[in-house]
């Protein structure tokens, strides 16, 4: 029996003697192809690499980890021979500014049996270089972008008398310069109000009962935006309260964005203090609203929200809902502010966003629910003023109010809006967009 024990206790020994030990040696920012950089705030991407070496290698395979900020990366690997020389990185979306947490970590559930675990993680905080003017645009692309909409009359309708149309006019602003347009056929190019908005209106008096619609499509230029947060801080409330009269409509409440009713005050106020212009920057002030609405909201297409404060009471709503909720915080506090709204690359991919004014130092351009995506309880400011997909966005609209010939919409997003008198019922609505890569150049409109 004591020889048992001895041969149990060897056995036992021997086990743990010839587990694998792994290190990590390194840890860095690198490009594309796994060299070593350093990391801007204006790259699409963040890459990470890592370097480590093995002891008492086996075939066994095993799990590496990349985490940045509130994204990971997680694969098996299999490392078969003693040493140094290992190694490999992970992308992440870029854009985020530091410092911010990237951790790096080698069996992260221990599934070797790893004696020494106290080697297998490092972590880094990276600072990416901001660029050094207010804001800069980079990577262009050109897209070819095409809407059309239509409403289909029921086939009991008895008559239609006239329908107008109305279709959004993109224009040269920000991350987008408009090379070409070709308008809806016998449109007419005008300016809606309060913010005056272009659009191509279209009237038909008498039309066949069968449907109303527009066509229309652009030659773009979309670059990604990247700005410098000290910079942005620059400008004071003083700054911000000058443009007051001039921007007017930006800070007034609108029918969707209800910025002084009391339920929006009161959350600006637990989200920055009674003094916040005191202890923030409006810079700072926009961004932790921007991660308090990340982190209240959560993005749900079955409740989009169809006002900032449905959406303030249902902690729910699409990217036009969490857009809305924010652009009411913002002009609670006195910040310009308004919602764009456009597609991304491919067909039918709607979407909305939001931008704000900062005096001397000019737009900035968010995404709350691309931070949503990212980092969904608001630790890290994605998509804040650095979006590194930005150049896949074509925005054709940048207002939600427009009021035209007596008529008024208050909810309007990318399709535009079609009116109709007579005695009639509608069947549907189809809403159809596109943006496709095209290579073309021009001057801007």
């Amino acid at each position: 029996m004591k020889n048992l024990f001895v041969l149990i206790c060897l056995l036992v020994a021997s086990a743990a003697h010839s587990a694998m030990d792994l290190t990590v040696d390194s840890v860095q920012m690198v490009d594309s192809r796994g060299n070593p950089i350093t990391a801007r705030t204006d790259d699409q991407f963040y890459y990470v690499r890592m370097d480590w070496s093995v002891q008492n290698a086996t075939s066994q395979p095993y799990r590496v980890r990349f985490e940045m900020a509130d994204q990971m990366w997680e694969w098996y690997v299999t490392t078969e021979w003693n040493g140094s020389g290992y190694w490999s990185y992970a992308g992440f979306i870029g854009g985020l500014v530091g410092p911010f947490p990237v951790r790096v970590t080698l069996d992260p559930y221990n599934e070797i049996g790893d004696p020494n675990r106290g080697d297998n993680s490092r972590t880094i905080n990276p600072i990416p270089t901001e660029p050094t003017s207010v804001t800069e645009y980079i990577l262009p692309k050109t897209y070819k972008a095409w809407q059309k909409t239509s409403m289909y009359f029921d086939q009991n309708s008895r008559r239609v008398d006239q329908t107008e149309t109305w279709a959004h006019a993109a224009y040269t602003m920000n991350h987008e310069t408009v090379i070409s347009r070709a308008a809806p056929v016998g449109s007419a190019l005008v300016n809606s109000q309060p913010f005056n908005e272009p659009m191509f209106v279209t009237d038909r008096f008498n039309p066949p009962i069968t449907n109303a619609s527009f066509e229309q499509s652009a030659i773009v230029s979309l670059r990604n935006p990247a700005v410098n947060y000290a910079s942005m801080r620059q400008a004071t409330w003083l700054d911000v309260d000058s443009v007051h009269n001039s921007m007017l409509a930006l800070v007034s409440p609108e029918a969707a964005i209800e910025s002084n009713d009391p339920e929006i005050t009161a959350f600006v106020t637990q989200t920055l203090g009674s003094n916040y212009r005191q202890t923030k920057t409006p810079f700072d002030a926009a961004k932790t609203l921007f991660l308090a609405v990340v982190r209240h909201c959560v993005y749900d297409l079955s409740d989009p929200g169809y006002s900032a404060v449905h959406v303030l009471h249902s902690g729910k709503g699409d990217c036009g809902g969490q857009s809305l909720l924010f652009a009411a915080c913002m002009r609670n506090v006195g910040i310009p502010t308004h919602l764009i709204s456009g597609w991304w690359e491919g067909t039918d991919q709607w979407h909305v966003m939001s931008e704000f004014f900062l005096p001397g130092k000019g737009w900035v351009e968010e995404d709350v629910s691309g931070c949503d995506a990212f980092s969904p309880n608001g630790d890290y400011a994605f998509d804040f003023g650095n979006i590194s997909y930005m150049n896949t966005f074509f925005v054709v609209n940048r207002a939600l109010t427009h009021r035209y010939n007596g008529l008024e919409d208050t909810l309007s997003f990318q399709p535009g809006e079609i009116w109709a008198w007579g005695d009639y019922w509608v069947d549907r609505w189809d809403f159809h967009c596109r943006l496709k890569a095209v290579a073309i150049s021009g001057n801007p409109l």
